[in-house]
This record gives structure tokens, sequence and C-alpha cells, in this order.
């Protein structure tokens, strides 16, 4: 056997594999999905400096029609002035008001800049969750935010959104 000829052989074996490999799964993946979502026109203003007590900005909740897996989605636009210091934002599962913040699926913008007398700045964001559940769980979700630096009050969340997609496979 030439190279040539042995690398063609291991090309087909190799073409082969992957068109396989793709039958299989194109089989298995049969997942069922839907999602549902909550937006917010107006901007919502972040009241709060407590992380046990934070603003919540959305809320939605989703029944799992059956044993799966929900997928959570938030965002959005932190509107704030220049001498805000620190914008923390979660997506919780916490059903017990005050609601607190999860650290575990959070994130925080701190802008490192001084804008002095430009205005205010406003700085995307977004996280996402992955929560199992069983069927007929409902579990309700929370876009929240605090800030601090004693602006509350003066900082705002535009344009937010929570999207949840509920998936029964994982592929």
């Amino acid at each position: 056997m030439t190279l040539r000829s042995f690398k063609r052989t291991i090309r087909q074996i190799t073409s082969l594999a992957f068109t396989s490999a793709l039958l299989g799964i194109s089989q298995n993946a049969s997942a069922t999905a839907w999602f549902d979502y909550a937006q917010s026109a107006p901007p919502v203003t972040i009241v709060s400096e407590d992380s046990a007590n934070a603003t919540v900005v959305l809320r939605r909740s989703a029944v799992c029609p059956k044993n799966g897996y929900l997928l959570a989605t938030g965002g959005g636009s932190f509107h704030a002035y220049p001498d805000t210091t620190v914008f923390s934002y979660s997506l919780t599962t916490d059903n017990t008001a005050p609601f607190a913040m999860d650290f575990n699926h959070a994130g925080t913008i701190r802008p490192n800049f001084n804008f002095g007398t430009l205005g205010v700045y406003d700085i995307p964001f977004s996280l996402q969750r992955i929560d199992a559940c069983k069927a007929g769980q409902n579990i309700t979700y929370r876009l929240a935010g605090i800030v601090s630096n004693g602006f509350v009050g003066d900082s705002a969340v535009y344009s937010s959104t929570l999207i949840i997609q509920f998936f029964d496979t994982i592929i």
C-alpha cells in the first residue's frame, strides 16, 4: 500500500465514522423544548444596596412539563452615574421575601474609569443558569440587582429580559 492510498483510506474511514456519529446523534436528539419570557419596557430603578433584599428587575415562573432542565437567561443595560462604583446582578430562585441575591449565579460590573462630567454610562450585562427539574415542579426566577456607594435610586436597568427555556434531553 502506498502512502497516498493509505491517506485516502484514513480519510474514508474518518468520513464514515463522522457520518455515523452524526446519524447516531440525529436519531437520539429528539428533545422536547419550549420557552417563555418577560421583558421590561420602562427602566427599573435599583432601590437597594442590600444583597439580602435585592431589587427585583424581572420575575418569571415556569412549570416543568416533565423531568428535564430549565435554562434561564437574564440581562439588560445597567444605567448609572459615574460615581456608582459597583452594580451586582443575579438570577435567583429564592422564593422567600425579601429576595436575596444568589452569588452562585451572579455577576458584577465595576467601572474602573472616571467619566468626570461626561454624564451617565450604559453597560450591557447578561448571565445564565441551568436547573434540573421534575415533572410539575414550579421554579420562579428573578433577575435582581443592587448598587453600592450610596447611589440607590440613581441607577437603573433598561431593556431587561428574562428568558426561560425547557429541555428534556442533554445531548
